[in-house]
Protein backbone atom coordinates (compact mmCIF):
# COMPACT_ATOMS: atom_id res chain seq x y z
CA UNK A 1 0.00 0.00 0.00
CA UNK A 2 2.80 2.40 0.93
CA UNK A 3 4.66 1.66 -2.30
CA UNK A 4 1.54 2.19 -4.42
CA UNK A 5 0.90 5.56 -2.72
CA UNK A 6 4.48 6.66 -3.32
CA UNK A 7 4.41 5.73 -7.01
CA UNK A 8 1.03 7.41 -7.62
CA UNK A 9 2.17 10.65 -5.93
CA UNK A 10 5.65 10.87 -7.33
CA UNK A 11 4.98 11.66 -10.99
CA UNK A 12 6.51 14.29 -13.27
CA UNK A 13 4.73 17.65 -13.19
CA UNK A 14 5.58 20.56 -15.44
CA UNK A 15 3.21 23.18 -14.00
CA UNK A 16 5.00 26.27 -12.73
CA UNK A 17 3.70 27.56 -9.40
CA UNK A 18 4.81 30.36 -7.10
CA UNK A 19 3.58 32.39 -4.13
CA UNK A 20 3.73 35.92 -2.72
CA UNK A 21 6.26 34.68 -0.14
CA UNK A 22 8.57 33.37 -2.84
CA UNK A 23 8.30 36.58 -4.87
CA UNK A 24 9.11 38.68 -1.79
CA UNK A 25 12.13 36.53 -0.91
CA UNK A 26 13.40 36.65 -4.50
CA UNK A 27 13.04 40.43 -4.54
CA UNK A 28 15.07 40.88 -1.35
CA UNK A 29 17.76 38.51 -2.59
CA UNK A 30 17.94 40.35 -5.93
CA UNK A 31 18.35 43.74 -4.25
CA UNK A 32 21.25 42.44 -2.18
CA UNK A 33 22.89 40.77 -5.19
CA UNK A 34 22.54 43.90 -7.32
CA UNK A 35 24.29 45.87 -4.56
CA UNK A 36 26.99 43.19 -4.53
CA UNK A 37 27.33 43.56 -8.30
CA UNK A 38 27.86 47.31 -7.96
CA UNK A 39 30.52 46.68 -5.32
CA UNK A 40 32.67 45.03 -8.03
CA UNK A 41 32.76 48.46 -9.72
CA UNK A 42 33.40 50.49 -6.57
CA UNK A 43 29.68 51.38 -6.33
CA UNK A 44 29.80 53.43 -9.50
CA UNK A 45 26.32 54.35 -10.78
CA UNK A 46 27.35 55.27 -14.29
CA UNK A 47 24.99 54.02 -17.06
CA UNK A 48 27.52 51.42 -18.35
CA UNK A 49 27.94 49.97 -14.86
CA UNK A 50 24.19 49.91 -14.23
CA UNK A 51 23.66 48.08 -17.52
CA UNK A 52 26.42 45.57 -16.84
CA UNK A 53 25.20 44.78 -13.31
CA UNK A 54 21.53 44.42 -14.22
CA UNK A 55 22.16 42.27 -17.29
CA UNK A 56 24.79 40.23 -15.47
CA UNK A 57 23.15 39.69 -12.07
CA UNK A 58 19.42 39.29 -12.76
CA UNK A 59 19.58 36.39 -15.26
CA UNK A 60 22.42 34.71 -13.36
CA UNK A 61 20.42 34.57 -10.13
CA UNK A 62 16.86 34.14 -11.38
CA UNK A 63 17.58 31.52 -14.03
CA UNK A 64 19.81 29.60 -11.59
CA UNK A 65 17.01 29.39 -9.01
CA UNK A 66 14.30 28.73 -11.60
CA UNK A 67 16.39 25.87 -13.00
CA UNK A 68 16.37 24.23 -9.55
CA UNK A 69 12.67 24.97 -9.11
CA UNK A 70 11.52 23.69 -12.49
CA UNK A 71 13.69 20.58 -12.23
CA UNK A 72 12.22 19.77 -8.83
CA UNK A 73 8.65 20.43 -9.98
CA UNK A 74 9.23 18.22 -13.00
CA UNK A 75 10.06 15.39 -10.61
CA UNK A 76 6.82 16.08 -8.71
CA UNK A 77 8.12 18.12 -5.79
CA UNK A 78 6.79 21.31 -4.28
CA UNK A 79 9.62 23.79 -4.72
CA UNK A 80 9.98 27.47 -3.81
CA UNK A 81 12.85 29.87 -3.14
CA UNK A 82 13.34 30.97 0.45
CA UNK A 83 15.82 33.39 1.97
CA UNK A 84 18.36 31.97 4.39
CA UNK A 85 18.93 34.35 7.30
CA UNK A 86 22.62 33.55 7.74
CA UNK A 87 23.21 33.37 3.99
CA UNK A 88 21.64 36.74 3.19
CA UNK A 89 23.57 38.36 6.05
CA UNK A 90 26.99 37.09 4.93
CA UNK A 91 26.12 37.95 1.34
CA UNK A 92 25.31 41.50 2.43
CA UNK A 93 28.50 41.73 4.50
CA UNK A 94 30.56 40.56 1.54
CA UNK A 95 29.39 43.63 -0.40
CA UNK A 96 32.04 45.54 1.55
CA UNK A 97 34.59 42.71 1.60
CA UNK A 98 37.20 41.88 -1.06
CA UNK A 99 35.90 38.30 -1.42
CA UNK A 100 32.28 37.98 -2.51
CA UNK A 101 29.85 35.39 -1.17
CA UNK A 102 26.62 34.57 -2.98
CA UNK A 103 24.36 32.57 -0.69
CA UNK A 104 21.13 34.54 -0.11
CA UNK A 105 18.93 31.47 0.01
CA UNK A 106 17.90 28.34 -1.82
CA UNK A 107 15.00 26.55 -3.45
CA UNK A 108 13.35 24.43 -0.78
CA UNK A 109 11.95 21.10 -1.92
CA UNK A 110 9.21 19.05 -0.32
CA UNK A 111 7.77 15.70 -1.29
CA UNK A 112 8.36 11.99 -0.94
CA UNK A 113 11.91 10.78 -0.28
CA UNK A 114 14.17 11.09 -3.30
CA UNK A 115 17.39 9.28 -4.06
CA UNK A 116 20.82 10.80 -4.61
CA UNK A 117 20.40 10.69 -8.38
CA UNK A 118 17.29 12.89 -8.39
CA UNK A 119 18.72 15.35 -5.86
CA UNK A 120 22.01 15.46 -7.71
CA UNK A 121 20.33 16.29 -11.01
CA UNK A 122 18.16 18.99 -9.42
CA UNK A 123 21.23 20.49 -7.75
CA UNK A 124 23.30 20.45 -10.94
CA UNK A 125 20.59 22.29 -12.90
CA UNK A 126 21.46 25.65 -11.31
CA UNK A 127 25.24 25.77 -11.93
CA UNK A 128 24.76 24.23 -15.37
CA UNK A 129 22.41 27.09 -16.24
CA UNK A 130 25.10 29.61 -15.30
CA UNK A 131 27.63 27.81 -17.48
CA UNK A 132 25.20 27.96 -20.39
CA UNK A 133 24.77 31.69 -19.76
CA UNK A 134 28.55 32.09 -19.99
CA UNK A 135 28.37 30.50 -23.44
CA UNK A 136 25.40 32.68 -24.44
CA UNK A 137 27.14 35.93 -23.47
CA UNK A 138 30.31 34.82 -25.20
CA UNK A 139 28.32 34.29 -28.41
CA UNK A 140 26.68 37.70 -27.94
CA UNK A 141 30.02 39.42 -27.43
CA UNK A 142 30.14 40.90 -30.97
CA UNK A 143 26.57 42.24 -30.64
CA UNK A 144 26.40 43.83 -27.17
CA UNK A 145 28.68 46.25 -25.32
CA UNK A 146 31.81 44.36 -24.20
CA UNK A 147 31.63 45.63 -20.61
CA UNK A 148 28.18 44.03 -20.30
CA UNK A 149 29.28 40.77 -21.90
CA UNK A 150 32.46 40.42 -19.84
CA UNK A 151 30.82 41.23 -16.53
CA UNK A 152 27.99 38.78 -17.29
CA UNK A 153 30.51 36.09 -18.22
CA UNK A 154 32.52 36.68 -15.05
CA UNK A 155 29.51 36.81 -12.73
CA UNK A 156 27.92 33.65 -14.12
CA UNK A 157 31.24 31.81 -13.97
CA UNK A 158 31.65 32.84 -10.32
CA UNK A 159 28.10 31.74 -9.43
CA UNK A 160 28.65 28.34 -11.07
CA UNK A 161 31.98 27.80 -9.32
CA UNK A 162 30.74 28.98 -5.92
CA UNK A 163 27.64 26.77 -6.00
CA UNK A 164 29.62 23.69 -7.01
CA UNK A 165 31.77 23.82 -3.87
CA UNK A 166 31.29 20.34 -2.36
CA UNK A 167 30.29 21.20 1.19
CA UNK A 168 27.68 22.94 3.34
CA UNK A 169 24.44 23.97 1.68
CA UNK A 170 25.99 24.32 -1.77
CA UNK A 171 24.82 22.37 -4.82
CA UNK A 172 28.20 20.67 -5.14
CA UNK A 173 27.63 18.60 -2.01
CA UNK A 174 24.53 16.94 -3.48
CA UNK A 175 26.13 16.51 -6.91
CA UNK A 176 29.23 14.80 -5.47
CA UNK A 177 26.99 12.54 -3.35
CA UNK A 178 25.26 11.47 -6.57
CA UNK A 179 28.31 11.04 -8.83
CA UNK A 180 31.77 12.37 -7.98
CA UNK A 181 32.97 12.05 -11.58
CA UNK A 182 30.17 14.29 -12.86
CA UNK A 183 30.86 16.75 -10.05
CA UNK A 184 34.59 16.80 -10.84
CA UNK A 185 33.93 17.45 -14.53
CA UNK A 186 31.59 20.39 -13.98
CA UNK A 187 33.62 21.78 -11.07
CA UNK A 188 36.75 21.76 -13.24
CA UNK A 189 34.87 23.52 -16.04
CA UNK A 190 33.52 26.14 -13.63
CA UNK A 191 37.01 26.72 -12.23
CA UNK A 192 38.45 27.20 -15.71
CA UNK A 193 35.64 29.57 -16.67
CA UNK A 194 36.10 31.64 -13.53
CA UNK A 195 39.89 31.80 -13.95
CA UNK A 196 39.52 32.83 -17.58
CA UNK A 197 36.86 35.42 -16.74
CA UNK A 198 39.23 37.15 -14.31
CA UNK A 199 41.82 37.34 -17.06
CA UNK A 200 39.21 38.77 -19.43
CA UNK A 201 38.11 41.34 -16.86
Amino acid sequence: MRKAYYESWYVPRRRFTTSSREIADLTIALLVLVALGFSWYGFSLSPPVIGAVLVGVLPAFLLHEFAHKLSAQRYGFWAEFRLDTFGIVITAISILAPFKIIAPGAVLIWGPPAGKTVMGRISLAGPLTNMLLVAVFFVLLPFIPPYIAWFSIGFNAFVAFFNLLPFGIFDGRKVIAWNWKIWLLFFAVSLILMARSYLWL
